[in-house]
Formats: structure tokens, C-alpha cells, sequence
């Protein structure tokens, strides 16, 4: 049986439009729901930039954090009621959706996103999971997927 991986992004700020770049790379579908009438999130430019300016947001890293997203089978914070996880090292989000895969995205501080940008893709993976171990629980092991954007390592 195939699974196609699906992610709805909120909010159209240099995060919101640089998951889905990084998501497509690694094959998975996502949708960025924003509220107002522009993209960028909080960048404001003045003189106003040209017309392709949303190409330009695209790129913007958001000060070297490190962003997540986590795949499960079971969305498990929502039958323990929660949404919402943060702690002074990172903070993660329920992605919403009511398909598998179920996903928990978020970003790591920017402290802890410097050290872990001195690490290697997996020990990265392996830091991020451990400390979302230490701030959801153990359940985080059932994880079936992760993908993270090292904003850092951007040029």
C-alpha cells in the first residue's frame, strides 16, 4: 500500500514558504494556508520591492533555526487534548490533517539551532528527536518520517 506524505503549513512568513521548498525535495505535499492579503510575514520592505519579491521572501532564512517535521501513524497529542509543546529549545505544532501520515512541525531555538547546525544530517535527527523525547515523551519514537531544513547551512 502506498502512502503519499501531505503537510498544511500555516502562515505565508519566510518559514511558511521555505518548508515547502525543502518538503518537495524530500517528496512530500504541502499546502501553506495564509490569512492576510500578503506573504513575508513580518519582513516589510521600504522602497516597496519590485513584483517578484515573493520569489525573494522564498530564500530569506529565519536567522539560522532549525525546522522540523515529524511523521506518525497516531496523532497522539491530540487524544492526550494538546496542540501545542515548547520549552526554551524548541516548540512544536500539530500540523493538523485527519490522514496518515499525522505530522508535528516546529523550530528549534536559535542557540540550540547553532549547535545543532555543527552536527551531520542524522546526528542532527537523532538531537532533535531526543530532545522532543524530553519534551513530549517517549511516544515520540513511533515516528514513521522526519525531514528538517538547517537554515543555518543556507547560502
Amino acid at each position: 500500500m502506498s502512502r503519499s506524505t501531505k503537510v498544511v503549513i500555516v502562515g505565508a512568513g519566510s518559514a511558511g514558504l521555505t518548508c515547502p521548498y525543502r518538503l518537495r525535495q524530500a517528496g512530500v505535499e504541502s499546502l501553506v494556508i495564509e490569512a492576510s492579503d500578503r506573504i513575508g510575514g513580518r519582513l516589510r520592505f521600504s522602497p516597496a520591492m519590485p513584483p517578484d519579491r515573493d520569489y525573494l521572501t522564498q530564500r530569506m532564512p529565519i536567522r539560522g533555526k532549525v525546522c522540523f517535521a515529524v511523521l506518525f501513524d497516531q496523532p497522539f497529542w491530540r487524544i492526550a487534548g494538546r496542540s501545542l509543546y515548547s520549552n526554551e529549545n524548541m516548540t512544536a505544532w500539530d500540523e493538523g490533517g485527519y490522514d496518515e501520515p499525522y505530522c508535528l512541525s516546529g523550530l528549534v531555538s536559535i542557540p540550540r539551532s547553532r549547535e545543532l547546525g555543527r552536527l551531520d544530517e542524522q546526528q542532527r535527527k537523532l538531537a532533535v528527536v531526543a530532545g522532543l523525547t524530553e519534551l513530549i515523551g517517549e511516544q515520540i519514537l513511533t515516528l514513521v518520517g522526519y525531514y528538517d531544513v538547517n537554515w543555518a547551512a543556507e547560502p
